[in-house]
């Protein structure tokens, strides 16, 4: 029999300039514009702290990575609005909850702007890494647990409770939620949402591709069936 375990999830941000281009350019509107491009990365990882004859033993396995090559051009940089919108549509399919991911957008947004000020007369084009890390941290008695909770959440949605999940209209009734939160689209009146047991809704292309990776809520880690 294996040892009770402790758990908890931390996200980590990591925003690096890699570099400037200079661009030979006449045009003396060019000095305040700024092409951007970014590349970014998602990396989860599972970091196992294990005590073996009392001394303390940590290893960690990475999990996933996921790899959003953008490019931002001036016009679409000088408005946060339309960053915001070309950086949720690279990364929607993500595993990132709402919170974390408008935090990060807004924190590139505002460093890339530091650095674009701190340029280099005559260079307009900034490369940017931004890497971002979710990492489990278990602590736990013995390293059986570990393997097990790994396998455990790397497991879909069993195809049959996908398949039986609500589909329904939604309105005034029924609509507290104004947006799906995987992709971070609005939802339009009347539109058919997809419930889940523990009553979130999202878009079902959505949450479909969602369970098909991990048997959890994105919203509150509600469990799935599984095969």
């Amino acid at each position: 029999m294996v040892s009770n375990y402790q758990f908890h999830k931390d996200v980590y941000l990591e925003i690096t300039k890699r570099g400037e281009e200079e661009v030979a350019c006449h045009n003396p509107l060019m000095s305040s514009s700024f092409q951007i491009m970014y590349d970014f990365s998602w990396k989860s990882m599972c970091c196992l702290t294990n005590f073996r004859q009392g001394e303390q033993v940590v290893e960690e396995i990475q999990l996933q990575e996921m790899l959003a090559y953008i490019l931002v051009e001036p016009e679409q940089f000088s408005s946060y609005r339309k960053t915001r919108k070309i950086i949720i549509d690279a990364i929607k399919t993500w595993p990132l909850c709402k919170c974390h991911r408008e935090n990060m957008i807004k924190e590139v947004f505002s460093k890339t702007r530091a650095m674009a000020k701190s340029m280099s007369p005559g260079h307009y084009v900034l490369f940017i890494d931004v890497d971002v890390y979710t990492i489990y941290n278990f602590t736990v008695g013995e390293s059986q647990m570990f393997n097990e909770i790994l396998q455990h959440n790397m497991i879909p949605a069993s195809n049959s409770s996908i398949k039986e999940l609500k589909r329904k209209k939604l309105d005034d009734e029924n609509g507290n939620s104004e947006y799906c939160t995987i992709c971070l689209d609005e939802f339009s009146k009347r539109y058919k949402v997809t419930y889940m047991p523990c009553s979130h809704i999202f878009h079902g292309n959505c949450i479909t591709k969602w369970l098909k990776t991990s048997h959890y809520c994105p919203v509150c880690r509600f469990e799935m069936p599984t095969s």
